[in-house]
């Protein structure tokens, strides 16, 4: 039994199509327009893209469609799998980074405390050892002075 489709009869074969891929759509789509130097058809170029695009258009378009549609959501599910693993990397960097700079602050107000306090040690024995001498110097003085008089004295009842 034969069809006619937009002004093209079509046998009941190439209605029935059973699994095909774009491959094979483009193939039989540009085989139709341009046939074998051997074939006989008479039909016009015009005439035989029309025939070509009215039985293999809509699977051709159907396909890439799906294709494209199928593409995107792996590409998706890709893109989202590669920002997921990115976020995680960056949130696991900005942790070790906040903990390294909590222990490095930490670290330096120790050092600080320390730093300081072994300074005020310093100081305080600094400042000891200086009254320590004045007050050596002063008694030498006043020791000196004291032998000096007494001397004096000495000296005095002596003659």
């Amino acid at each position: 039994m034969a069809d006619q489709t937009n002004g093209v009869t079509l046998n009941e074969n190439q209605r029935i199509r059973k699994e095909e891929t774009l491959y094979d759509v483009l193939h039989r789509s540009v085989s139709m327009i341009l046939p074998d130097a051997s074939s006989t058809e008479s039909a016009s170029l015009l005439q035989r893209i029309k025939i070509s695009v009215s039985e293999n258009g809509p699977p051709t378009v159907n396909a890439i469609i799906v294709s494209l549609l199928i593409s995107l959501a792996a590409a998706g599910g890709f893109l989202f799998f590669s920002l997921a693993c990115v976020t995680a990397i960056y949130i696991g960097a900005m942790s070790i980074a906040a903990f390294v700079i909590s222990i490095a602050t930490i670290s330096a107000i120790f050092a600080a405390m320390i730093a300081a306090g072994w300074v005020g040690f310093f100081w305080a024995i600094w400042l000891g050892t200086r009254k320590s001498v004045g007050f050596a110097k002063q008694s030498l003085s006043k020791t000196g002075s004291v032998l000096s008089v007494y001397s004096s004295a000495q000296h005095a009842r002596i003659d």
